[in-house]
């Protein structure tokens, strides 16, 4: 290792002493840098990965809203993802692409990457994902309980409530049903 190899220069007469193993520690050096290189590029072989698996699978790539990742999240049963979307997520701002949202403490904390990995699998397309201090929209769970308690209002006020509370008196509505 610390070897030393002697030189004679043409133009004059005083041998030059190269040190041999910092030459070998420069290319050692190179070579590093090499492979640090090689381990970066790996990425686009994880993509592939994705995709090679997606092969026997279609694409969604028809999730143009908010109410579309839900739904595709329900039929392709991933129970938390879904959870999360409906209990824990605000929205501020969806397009083909990119979702701007606000989250609450309850979310999962693996949440931003379940839900890139799950696009990008659904779709074949990679998603911006942005996180915003501000308050968004409602979350879906609280706009259907908005909605429920909107209708149980609307129906105390007809003449069927009134008749009905006429027959059970110790009756209390506590949800409606809507049928088509």
């Amino acid at each position: 290792l610390g070897r030393e190899a002697t030189t004679h220069s043409s133009e004059d007469s005083i041998p030059q002493k190269i040190n041999i193993s910092r030459a070998k520690n420069i290319e050692d050096k190179r070579t590093t840098s090499d492979q640090i290189k090689n381990i970066s590029q790996k990425k686009p072989e994880i993509e592939k990965k994705i995709l090679s698996e997606n092969n026997n699978q279609e694409f969604y790539s028809e999730i143009k809203n908010f109410e579309d990742l839900v739904k595709v999240a329900s039929e392709k049963r991933d129970i938390e993802l879904k959870h999360d979307l409906v209990h824990n997520v605000s929205l501020i701002n969806f397009s083909v692409g990119q979702i701007d949202i606000s989250l609450n403490d309850r979310l999962n904390k693996n949440f931003i990457r379940n839900l890139s990995e799950k696009l990008y699998k659904w779709t074949g397309k990679r998603w911006i994902i942005t996180i915003a201090k501000k308050l968004g929209d409602k979350t879906i769970s609280e706009k259907m309980e908005i909605e429920k308690r909107s209708l149980i209002e609307n129906f105390k006020k007809t003449n069927s409530y009134e008749n009905f509370i006429k027959l059970f008196p110790d009756a209390k509505l506590i949800d409606i049903i809507k049928k088509d």
